[in-house]
């Protein structure tokens, strides 16, 4: 008696092999992991293979303005590390050389510096404000201890805040697009900004709280944003330099809300 040959099976979902991968659940079509070596080998292989598509991904997000968000959104994306993986390694990134150097300080003339903005941020607390802290026994130095508290515990809010915001000033400049083409966007960009300012934290700033070369990261970081508009929705040069200059001024006011939204919630937590 003829026996008729096993039809070979997806081990995940169940579904007919047609080739080296399920087309239903995209799993290998591999033996289970049931010996030491192919478990081994496994790993190795979903682990260098990570290793690759984030590599790949985060050089290509440095030095190649929009090509990551472009290849991704026109369907190219078994290369490269899922945008909100990119961002996620960048935001951890960023709460490292934070922990190492704040990047939103106020002084002890109650001036709020920050080497996130290129706008200048203004005073902390006014006269009236620094009186009512000292009229129920809170001096200076306690409120600027939680003012630093309050900038480490609102950055998560903000970094989510800050791509919803963003992503929104995105879709003014580009109402025409689907609006995951932006929330891409955002990602992508303020991921690399991310990076940048976690590469700053870690140069010798000066009173201000600045390093001496911020002038170079506002303008670098400027020129990234206009390649990566262009990149992304093909704007002429003309166009991607205005609608560029109009989102870095965007942005910058999106950070100093934020950093004014926080000396505030920290005089009402003192009060």
């Amino acid at each position: 008696m003829i026996q008729t040959p096993a039809i070979p099976r997806c081990f995940n979902c169940g579904e007919v092999l047609k080739g080296p991968f399920c087309h239903a659940c995209g799993q290998e079509a591999v033996d289970r992991p049931l010996s030491l070596r192919t478990f081994l080998a496994n790993a190795l292989d979903q682990l260098f293979s990570f290793r690759s598509k984030t590599l790949r991904s985060l050089v290509y997000l440095i030095i190649k303005p929009g090509t990551l968000t472009r290849q991704y959104i026109s369907g190219q994306r078994v290369r490269y590390a899922n945008p909100i993986q990119i961002y996620a390694i960048c935001a951890a990134v960023f709460f490292l050389a934070n922990s190492y150097r704040s990047f939103v300080t106020i002084t002890e003339k109650n001036q709020v510096v920050s080497s996130l903005s290129a706008m200048k941020l203004g005073q902390g607390l006014d006269e009236v404000e620094l009186g009512e802290l000292m009229a129920t026994g809170i001096t200076p130095e306690v409120f600027r201890e939680r003012f630093r508290m309050s900038v480490t515990q609102s950055l998560p809010q903000f970094m989510i805040g800050g791509i919803v915001a963003f992503a929104l000033a995105v879709w003014l400049f580009n109402p025409r697009r689907p609006f995951m083409i932006h929330v891409i966007f955002a990602l992508h960009w303020i991921g690399f900004f991310m990076l940048v300012m976690s590469f700053d934290r870690f140069l010798p700033t000066a009173e201000t709280g600045q390093s001496p070369i911020t002038g170079i990261i506002v303008i670098g970081t400027l020129v990234h944003l206009t390649l990566s508009l262009r990149a992304v929705y093909d704007h002429g040069w003309f166009r991607a330099a205005i609608s560029g200059l109009g989102l870095f001024m965007a942005f910058n006011t999106i950070l100093a809300v934020w950093v004014f939204s926080v000396v505030k919630f920290a005089f009402w937590l003192m009060l």
